[in-house]
């Protein structure tokens, strides 16, 4: 059972659903989006840049843009959740970063919510559904303020929970964050002292993927942005290691939901989860 309430408008894109099919595995994407998740019901884990966050009902997690995370549904109990992605441009530039500054910090995820109304501001801007184009955006930038400012409020006021995290796979991701050119995984086990198995059980546990395929969808999301700056495609192809063409327009496909050679909306790049 899926259901699901979706609108978008170019900038901002808002989901309500509920399900109660669990995810096999973390399906790790990244996008150019801030991103609230407010978890209503259900069994779930996400993975951020490294970092295990299980959530509790009721919590909320804040997710910069630009960076790799995923979500995995554990169980078929049911699966409820709002979530919001919006760019920056949606806010004021003059209130920008005070609203902003949230995503950035260490701590962006919050076991307990009550006594901020969140759900309310949630469906303040579900309503916008039934509001007019021109009028609507007018009303989904002054509710999404008055939400931001209240995550705000409970930022400065709470104290949001640190993720659990390991140094191992921190120091992984610093090398294939910073890297000009790919390493292995003997490489990075070197760098790190230890083993390339428990290298990767430990970068699989906090990241939701192996290292191996971490990499690729790191070399995939910089192949989106170099195709966006108007790159060619078969250059982007060679540029980022791959073999051959069809290899990249497979591994892109998959990833993205379009080709390399389709300009990318921001709506594609958002997944269904």
């Amino acid at each position: 059972m899926r259901k699901e309430d979706y609108f978008s408008t170019g900038t901002f894109y808002f989901h309500h659903n509920s399900s109660d099919v669990p995810s096999e595995e973390f399906i790790l994407h990244c996008h150019a989006f801030y991103e609230i998740f407010h978890l209503i019901q259900g069994d779930v884990e996400y993975r951020i840049g490294g970092r295990k966050f299980s959530l509790l009902p009721g919590s909320i997690l804040l997710i910069p843009q630009d960076i790799i995370h995923g979500v995995k549904i554990n169980s078929s109990a049911l699966y409820h959740r709002f979530s919001i992605h919006f760019l920056p441009e949606q806010i004021p530039e003059d209130i920008r970063i005070s609203l902003l500054s949230p995503f950035h910090d260490e701590a962006i995820y919050y076991p307990r919510t009550a006594g901020y109304q969140i759900d309310h501001y949630y469906q303040s801007i579900l309503e916008c559904m039934k509001i007019k184009p021109g009028l609507q955006e007018i009303a989904i930038s002054s509710r999404l303020i008055a939400l931001l400012t209240q995550i705000s409020r409970m930022h400065d006021a709470t104290e949001a929970h640190e993720a659990d995290y390991n140094p191992h796979v921190q120091e992984a991701l610093s090398m294939i964050s910073s890297a000009s050119e790919g390493f292995s995984l003997k490489d990075i086990a070197e760098k790190c002292r230890i083993s390339e198995n428990h290298l990767n059980h430990l970068f699989k546990r906090y990241t939701g993927t192996t290292v191996k395929h971490y990499m690729q969808v790191k070399r995939l999301v910089q192949a989106q942005e170099a195709l966006r700056d108007g790159m060619s495609a078969s250059i982007v192809s060679d540029r980022f290691g791959w073999q051959d063409y069809s290899s990249f327009y497979r591994a892109y496909r998959k990833m993205f939901g379009v080709s390399p050679t389709t300009l990318a909306f921001r709506e594609q790049e958002l997944p269904p989860h």
